[in-house]
This record gives C-alpha cells, sequence and structure tokens, in this order.
C-alpha cells in the first residue's frame, strides 16, 4: 500500500481511529481518578567538606562521602521511620529516602504522601529528624572531631503532579496509543472490507475497461447536472467515447444496469441521454427498472402519462412513448419481457436507445435484456459496490451475453482516477453521422484513431 491510499484509507475509516482515541482517553480519565494518587517532595540538605593539613584547598572528600552515605542509611531505619510516622501522626511509616548529588556535598531528602501537603511535609520531618540525629551524634565525639552538621538549603514544598506519568503524560500516551490501535483497527477493517474503493481495483474485478469515473458531487442534485460541472464533463466524456466505438462498431441500443440497487444507474442513464440530446440526437429512453426513483423522477414524465405508460394497451403491448421534459428526449415505461417489441415498433424512430435495467444483484431482467443490446454499461458505485456483487455480474454477463462491455464508475473521490490512459474522443469534424454514433470518413494512416478497449 503506498502512502497516497495508506493516508486514504485513514482518512476513510477517521470513525474507527477517532473512537479509538476517545476510548484510550476516556480510559486515562478513569485512570486517574480510580487509582490513588501518590506525591513526592524534597528538601535539600548540605555537608560541609571538612580541611585537612594546612593547605585550605585540601578536603576530606571520603570522609564527606561516608557521612552522606550515613545520613542515607539512617533514613530507611526504623528508629527514623517512627519518629517521623510519629511527628506527622500517622499510623505507618511514610515512604522516606535520601538521594545523594553526585561531586557535591548536598543531600536530597525525599518524602512522598497521597497529598501535595504531606508529601512536602514528609520531606521536611525527615530532614529535622537527620539534623537532630547528626547533633545527637555529634555530642559522643570530642569537639574537634565532631562533623559538621546539615545545613537545610531548600525546605520541601508541595509538588503541583503527582508522582508517575500525572494527567498531561498519561493523557499524550492515551491519545497515542488511542490512534495506534485504531490505526490496526483500520487496517484491519480495510482488509475485511470487501467494497471497492479504487478504479483500478473495479477495472480488475469487472475484467472490462472503466470508461469514465463521474466525480462525487456534494450537490444533492444528481439531474441534470451543470455543464460545467466535473460530472457534466464527465459525462460529455462517456458520451464521447460511446460514439468513437460507434464509428468502429456500430452501436444503438446501450443496455445501462448497476451491480446493486440504487447506486446510480438511472442517474447515468439520464444524463447520458441529455448528454446525446444536446447534439441533436433524438433519444428514446426504456425504463424496464421498476424503480421508485426512476426515469419518470428523473426527466419529468407527467403523471397522467406515466399511469398510461404502465397500463399498457390492450393487447398488453406498451402504448407509444411520451415526452420529457428534455428535448429531444422521450420515455417509455415497460417491463423487460416487452422490450424486444418496444424496440421493433419503435427504434427506428430514433437515433439511439438507452435502456435502464433493474440492477443484476436484484433480478435476472438485465441478463434478458442484454440479448438485444448491442452495449453493456456495467455501474458501479465507489466505495459501495462489493467484490462478490461485481464479479457475480460479470460472471453471469460472460455466460449469457456476448457483446462488448464496459464500466461507468459513480461517486469516484476527486484526483483519485486520472483518464489519461482512457481512449481519445473522436474528433468530431472527421466524421459524419450515422444514427447517435459515427462512421470514419477516410483518414490518413498517421491520423487513424483507435476505438475504445471495450471487451
Amino acid at each position: 500500500m503506498d502512502t497516497r491510499r495508506f493516508l486514504d484509507v485513514l482518512s476513510r475509516r477517521a470513525g474507527v481511529i477517532a473512537v479509538s482515541v476517545a476510548v484510550a482517553v476516556a480510559a486515562a480519565f478513569a485512570v486517574d481518578r480510580l487509582l490513588p494518587h501518590e506525591y513526592e517532595a524534597w528538601a535539600v540538605l548540605h555537608v560541609a567538606v571538612l580541611p585537612i593539613g594546612a593547605d585550605w584547598r585540601q578536603y576530606d572528600l571520603d570522609y564527606s562521602d561516608r557521612m552522606m552515605n550515613t545520613y542515607v542509611t539512617l533514613a530507611e531505619s526504623r528508629r527514623v521511620e517512627a519518629e517521623v510516622a510519629a511527628r506527622l501522626d500517622v499510623a505507618e511509616p511514610p515512604y522516606l529516602a535520601v538521594k545523594v548529588e553526585p561531586n557535591s556535598g548536598l543531600m536530597r531528602v525525599i518524602g512522598r504522601g497521597r497529598t501535595p501537603e504531606e508529601a512536602a511535609a514528609t520531606a521536611n520531618a525527615l530532614a529535622d529528624v537527620l539534623i537532630e540525629l547528626s547533633h545527637e551524634l555529634a555530642t559522643t565525639l570530642p569537639e574537634e572531631a565532631r562533623p559538621p552538621v546539615p545545613q537545610v538549603v531548600e525546605t520541601a514544598t508541595p509538588p503541583d503532579e503527582p508522582r508517575g506519568l500525572g494527567l498531561t503524560l498519561l493523557l499524550a500516551l492515551a491519545v497515542f496509543v488511542g490512534g495506534a490501535v485504531g490505526t490496526f483497527l483500520a487496517l484491519l477493517g480495510e482488509n475485511l472490507d470487501d467494497r471497492l474503493y479504487y478504479v483500478d481495483e473495479i477495472a480488475a474485478v469487472a475484467g472490462s475497461p472503466v470508461l469514465v469515473a463521474i466525480p462525487r458531487s456534494r450537490s444533492r442534485r444528481s439531474f441534470p447536472v451543470p455543464v460545467d460541472s466535473p460530472q457534466g464533463r464527465a459525462y460529455r466524456r462517456l458520451r464521447s467515447r460511446l460514439m468513437a466505438h460507434s464509428a468502429r462498431q456500430r452501436v444503438k441500443v446501450i443496455l445501462v444496469c448497476g451491480v446493486e440497487p440504487r447506486h446510480g444507474a438511472s442517474t447515468v442513464v439520464a444524463n447520458l441521454a441529455q448528454s446525446f440530446a444536446t447534439l441533436g440526437r433524438k433519444v428514446l429512453v426504456i425504463d424496464c427498472a421498476s424503480s421508485a426513483r426512476g426515469q419518470v423522477h428523473f426527466l419529468g414524465v407527467s403523471a397522467r402519462d406515466s399511469i398510461v405508460a404502465k397500463l399498457g394497451g390492450a393487447d398488453g403491448a406498451p402504448r407509444a412513448p411520451h415526452a420529457t421534459r428534455v428535448e429531444k428526449v422521450d420515455l417509455l415505461l415497460t417491463t423487460s419481457g416487452m422490450v424486444p417489441d418496444v424496440l421493433s415498433e419503435h427504434a427506428a424512430q430514433y437515433d439511439g436507445v438507452i435502456i435502464d435495467a433493474s440492477a443484476m444483484s436484484r433480478s435476472d431482467d438485465a441478463l434478458y435484456v442484454s440479448a438485444f443490446a448491442d452495449l453493456v454499461l456495467l455501474v458501479v458505485r465507489q466505495g459501495k459496490t462489493t467484490a462478490g456483487s461485481l464479479a457475480d455480474a460479470r460472471d453471469q454477463l460472460a455466460a449469457a451475453y456476448a457483446g462488448p462491455v464496459g464500466v461507468v464508475a459513480v461517486g469516484v473521490n476527486p484526483g483519485s482516477y486520472s483518464d489519461a490512459s482512457a481512449p481519445v474522443p473522436f474528433p468530431v469534424d472527421d466524421v459524419r453521422k450515422t444514427g447517435w454514433g459515427l462512421e470514419l470518413a477516410p483518414l490518413p494512416p498517421e491520423r487513424e484513431v483507435q476505438a475504445p478497449p471495450l471487451t
């Protein structure tokens, strides 16, 4: 997985990462509140170094080290612990320690408690007890041999943060661990997810070229798309490629079906029909999908005409197509079983026919209708269509339909797909009209344009 796709996965699974971080932060707060805190404070004592010899620059450093090590041992003695506990009026002796600062005459007297004030009081009490013991020991020695008494350089003050990580560091650690766990879950979910998120994956599973990628729109309006919008340019690109293919292999009847329901096949039909109509082509749209938001919703057939079209004639044959709000686009509602009769009766009156059929995962209508189509467009919605359903649709078409199949990817993230390797649109000034397709006029060999690689 390259860096771009890795970041795309993190963006797509941001909710999982956010939940993981939130859970880790909540756990950190719970640990901080539920576990007892322990604070640590210290006082600083100075032990003077005794001079030796006539030169005042000479000191008995070994003796000084022995004295400070004595204080370290005394701090851990039961007598000192009991004395400090008595002064603090606590039942159990608190934690006491003395730390000698290297290469100096300083000692750090350490005390711990459940509150900042208790920790400071413990450290100061230990300092007082050690100084008193130093006086007591000095009285047992001759005056000239008495060691210097430790002096308090800095008294202990209540600490701001508890001992250990503290809430700030605990939260930082929680964010890091939560982010790492969330990233792992995001990558795991991506590997277990069967949905197709990339155009190259769609083409690989379908075994057919992706003719065009329709970008995702922020607008709720799916028809008609603005002419200068990325979606409008994509539909014009699809129209050009279909016309380029029709110039090599005549295409008049196009079947458009989705792999799964409500993945945008009807939207593609309506916008593609309008795109052809803007070139002056007369288009018949046959809706046999029986969708609640079908072509009646998009193309704007009146309620009366819609009912009449659905009822059909007395002999069961559909009535004449009805005009829509899109100029040069007519609509006829029927069932898949009536499609052959509709084509034989009305197809000759139009430059081209687009059939909107039910999704392949819902019924076998599209497979039946494909026998009467010159080209099948399979609509796949990025991030919604699964690899399993697309592979199943591919296999069904391969068994029932021998004509060319192209894939239209809809809802594609802008910037995730490039048309650089797609077929070159056919040059309009070098062709003549034959239906809505184009037939090659004689061209020099060097200007020969290849048809799209439909399979």
